[in-house]
């Protein structure tokens, strides 16, 4: 009875958290505006042709692109989406525990996770992704105990749809074929051991298909940074979740109860072949396997991960340590688990409401002071990538341009910024346009403002990509370019004023300042 109750007020927890982050997130940010766009262009195959620039593959802005043209796509809308999303974590969290039994952890490490809150919610694959790696890893566990031919079939069914959704499912797809395998081989289940294994095929080769597009992608060099295992283990520490002091302590004790009701699972007098010992060999080969196989998949990616890079992962392992504890025998972790889910149904809520009720961006805020700009007036933005949010929200007459000048503003054109990097010149264009611009008496908007070095410090200069110091680094070319920009206006404008600064209560990654640029002077 004590963990229905637990239950079922963090589910509520959790649902009025997830109103509460969608009636405050506000206007989507850049990147929700890329995939959004993508899911948005005028036919399926305009998608097929594009989706490696948004990283998800086709299944998740096929499902958008479905729900935008009936719902859509106004903010509120699309809030509604995310909130679609998380409710269908909780769901889901239901579904996957035996009869009788209640999710706990599940709830209490992700659902009450920022990182699932803030992130999970937002337009994007990673928040579905999630819930489709759970329910697969909950079929999987079903499959194990009931190895039914519908059992099994769901489970390969989910497992596709988890891998067309979020790219990064597939290292945990294939955590969760080598696991199985493993767990009924050991129990003696050779037969379904083999079919486990083509099943798990099935699903990699159906995904095939993405090879070309993802693997002729050469512009994603200028994406790859040098990272290590520490990096990483940073990033996946910080996805774990605010407060930190607080939900690092509830993850690190989830984990001790995980290794204890193994270790007794395993120890214990029970016949080495019953389905539970099988279940629970099967989600611990899977953790570790899980962990292993993501850290290789992002350190060959070598991209900077973010927090969001890690939901899958933790949302699988929360799953995973939760059915682990219920089919192990000891009544005293059944207790302990209970207590760290009531801590976190207590503690945590108070600490991440100004978390969750940051806005996504204030772009909106900045489109909506263009809009009245003059049609001779001229809009820089800076850096390129703001002109995906930009673009939704601005409907204003004066013409708009990005740092550096590329073509296609729809969603992340990384194709083009190298085309970019590759020139000697590569803001000739954008300064020109500029200068018409305030010789001609009219104004000059910079979005993004721009980096102004002090006490007469020459901006850097790179060299056309790869430069010999900073090599392919796409960061370090939008650096330089941004002081190049800054220094243009500070030697060749009468006067620049903040119109708009940062302002509280808005995510960094969208923060975005406004300038306004008068005069010219040679």
């Amino acid at each position: 009875m004590a963990e229905l109750v637990v239950a079922l007020c963090l589910s509520v927890t959790v649902l009025a958290l997830l109103y509460i982050r969608a009636t405050h997130a506000g206007a989507l940010w850049r990147d929700e505006c890329g995939v959004l766009h993508l899911a948005r262009l005028s036919s399926f195959a305009e998608i097929a042709r594009n989706f490696q620039h948004e990283a998800f593959p086709l299944l998740f802005p096929t499902a958008l692109r479905i729900y935008s043209y009936i719902f859509g796509t106004s903010d509120a809308v699309l809030r509604l989406f995310g909130f679609v999303v998380g409710a269908g974590f909780v769901a889901g969290t239901w579904w996957v525990m035996p009869p009788k039994e209640r999710p706990l952890l599940q709830l209490g490490l992700v659902g009450l996770n920022t990182t699932f809150l803030i992130w999970g919610t937002s337009v994007r694959g990673y928040g579905l992704g999630s819930v489709l790696v759970l329910i697969t890893l909950g079929s999987a566990v079903r499959a194990l105990r009931h190895p039914t031919f519908l059992n099994g079939l769901v489970a390969s069914c989910l497992a596709i749809a988890s891998a067309h959704c979020l790219l990064h499912n597939l290292t945990l797809i294939a955590a969760m074929t080598i696991a199985a395998v493993f767990a009924m081989w050991s129990c003696g289940r050779s037969k379904e051991a083999v079919v486990v294994c083509f099943a798990g095929l099935a699903c990699a080769l159906t995904v095939l298909p993405y090879a070309p597009s993802y693997l002729g992608a050469d512009w994603r060099m200028i994406l790859r940074v040098p990272i290590g295992p520490g990096w990483l283990w940073q990033q996946f520490l910080a996805a774990l979740g605010e407060p930190s002091w607080l939900m690092r302590p509830l993850w690190l004790s989830a984990g001790v109860l995980f290794l204890i009701g193994a270790i007794i699972q395993f120890r214990s007098g029970s016949a080495s072949r019953t389905n539970n010992t099988a279940v629970v060999t099967f989600l611990f080969s899977f953790c570790f396997l899980a962990l292993i196989t993501y850290f290789v998949f992002l350190r060959l990616l070598s991209y900077a991960t973010h927090s969001w890079y890690y939901l899958a992962l933790i949302t699988a392992l929360a799953g995973s340590i939760d059915l682990l504890i219920v089919f192990t025998r000891g009544k005293w972790l059944r207790i302990a688990r209970l207590i760290i889910a009531l801590a976190a149904c207590c503690a945590i809520p108070f600490g991440i409401v100004g978390a969750i009720t940051q806005r996504q961006s204030n772009i909106d805020e900045v489109a909506r002071k263009l809009n009245d700009a003059s049609a001779g007036d001229l809009i820089v933005l800076n850096p390129w990538f703001i002109a995906l949010s930009f673009g939704h929200y601005y409907h204003g007459t004066a013409p708009w341009l990005t740092i550096p000048g590329i073509s296609e503003t729809g969603f992340h054109r990384f194709d083009l910024v190298k085309a970019k990097m590759l020139e000697a010149e590569p803001l000739t264009d954008v300064e020109e346009k500029i200068q018409s611009t305030l010789v001609s008496g009219h104004q000059v908007w910079l979005v993004g403002g721009a980096l102004v070095l002090e006490n007469g410090r020459i901006p850097v200069k790179l060299r056309p990509a790869p430069d010999p110091e900073f090599g392919w680094n796409t960061d370090a070319y939008t650096t330089a370019w941004s002081q190049q920009i800054g220094a243009f206006f500070q030697t060749h404008a009468l006067s620049a004023t903040v119109v708009i600064a940062p302002e509280n209560g808005v995510n960094n990654y969208e923060n975005i300042p406004l300038w306004v640029a008068k005069g010219w002077r040679e």
